[in-house]
C-alpha cells in the first residue's frame, strides 16, 4: 500500500460547495450521524456474493492485481477502532482514556463531522492515533450508485485535508462488521474501494456499544479469545457514549494483564502508515470545504479541550 487512494478532484472542486451547502441547509451534516441514527438502508440484491477467501478471511481487506487478499491480526495483538466521530462530547474524553494508559486507536471519522471539528482530527493525529473515512454522510456505500460512493470517499479525503493536511488509506464502511457477514451488495462496494487504494477495515469483535447495551456487556464482548488478534469495534460518535468510555479502562488494563500489545490497523499489519500528505493544491479544496462546512456553526469545542490538555 504505497499510493493515495484513487480521488475525482476536479469534480470535487467543482462540486463540493454546492453538496456541503445542500447538506447545511438541510440540517443533515450537524444531527447524529451514527449506527443508531437510521435504519439501514435496503441494498441492492443484485451483485455477486464475496468469495470465501473473503468472507473467511480477516477483518482487513485490499486488492492485489484484481485479486482480494484478506489480512488478520497478529497473535496477542489489539486494535482498538472507534466510528461516527469525532465528536465534541466524547471524542475528547476517549481520547483522555487513551492517553492516561499510553494506547494508540484507529478512528474512523465521518466526513462531515472532520470537516465541523477539524481540532479533533489534528488531536487523534497528534496522540499518535490513525484516522480513517466512514464516509461523508455514514452511507450505506452498498446501497449507492458509483458516482455517490465515489463522491462519498473523495468529500471524506477533503474534508481531512483541510482538517489535518492529510488523506488516509483507510475506510471502514457504515454498517459492517465482521467478514462473514458481508453481503454481496458490500463486497460489490468494498472490492471498489479496495481496488481504488484503500485497506477495508471490517471487525473482529464488534461491541455493538452504539446500542448501550450496559459496560459489563461491553467488556465482555472486546474480549479475544484463546489469545487471538482482533480489530475491536466501538462507537466516538452517533449519540451518548458514556457506557463505552466507562468500559474502556477495564477493557485496556484487562488486556494488557494478558500479555496483548495495543497497534493501529497498519502498525498492527506491519504496512505503510495509513496517512498521506496531500498536495497544496488537495488542501487549498480541503480547506473550502472545511471552512464551508464550519461557517454556520459556533466555534468548535475540540480547540478549546485541545488547548486545556
Amino acid at each position: 500500500m504505497s499510493r493515495a487512494p484513487r480521488g475525482h478532484w476536479p469534480l470535487v472542486s467543482l462540486v463540493v460547495f454546492v453538496f456541503a451547502i445542500g447538506l447545511l441547509i438541510e440540517g443533515y451534516t450537524h444531527g447524529v450521524l451514527g449506527e443508531n441514527s437510521a435504519d439501514e438502508p435496503p441494498v441492492s440484491p443484485h451483485a455477486v456474493a464475496a468469495p470465501a477467501s473473503v468472507t473467511n478471511g480477516g477483518p482487513v481487506l485490499t486488492v492485489v492485481n484484481g485479486q482480494p487478499r484478506s489480512y488478520q491480526i497478529p497473535p496477542k495483538t489489539v486494535v482498538l477502532s472507534f466510528d461516527d466521530g469525532p465528536e465534541p462530547t466524547w471524542t475528547p474524553r476517549i481520547l483522555a482514556v487513551l492517553e492516561r494508559y499510553r494506547v494508540p486507536a484507529s478512528f474512523f471519522l465521518v466526513g462531515a463531522h472532520a470537516a465541523s471539528y477539524p481540532g479533533l482530527v489534528r488531536a487523534e493525529l497528534q496522540d499518535g492515533d490513525q484516522v480513517g473515512s466512514h464516509t461523508y454522510t455514514h452511507a450505506n456505500l452498498g446501497a449507492l450508485p458509483r458516482w455517490r460512493e465515489s463522491l462519498e470517499l473523495t468529500l471524506t479525503q477533503n474534508a481531512l485535508a483541510g482538517a489535518a493536511g492529510i488523506h488516509t488509506r483507510l475506510l471502514r464502511m457504515p454498517y459492517s462488521s465482521e467478514p462473514d457477514a458481508i453481503s454481496a451488495a458490500d463486497w460489490q462496494a468494498a472490492r471498489q474501494a479496495a481496488q481504488d487504494g484503500y485497506l477495508v477495515v471490517f471487525t473482529s469483535l464488534d461491541t455493538t456499544d452504539w446500542a448501550r447495551p450496559g459496560v459489563r456487556h461491553i467488556v465482555a464482548a472486546a474480549m479475544p479469545k484463546d489469545g487471538r488478534g482482533a480489530v475491536i469495534m466501538f462507537h466516538d460518535g452517533g449519540g451518548d457514549r458514556a457506557e463505552t468510555v466507562a468500559a474502556l479502562p477495564e477493557i485496556i488494563q484487562r488486556l494488557k494483564a494478558e500479555g496483548y500489545r495495543f497497534a493501529t490497523v497498519t502498525g498492527a499489519l506491519k504496512l505503510a502508515a495509513g496517512d498521506v500528505p496531500v498536495s497544496r493544491s488537495q488542501q487549498v479544496v480541503g480547506t473550502a470545504l472545511v471552512y464551508t462546512q464550519r461557517a454556520p456553526t459556533r466555534p468548535s469545542r475540540s480547540s478549546r479541550w485541545r488547548s486545556s490538555r
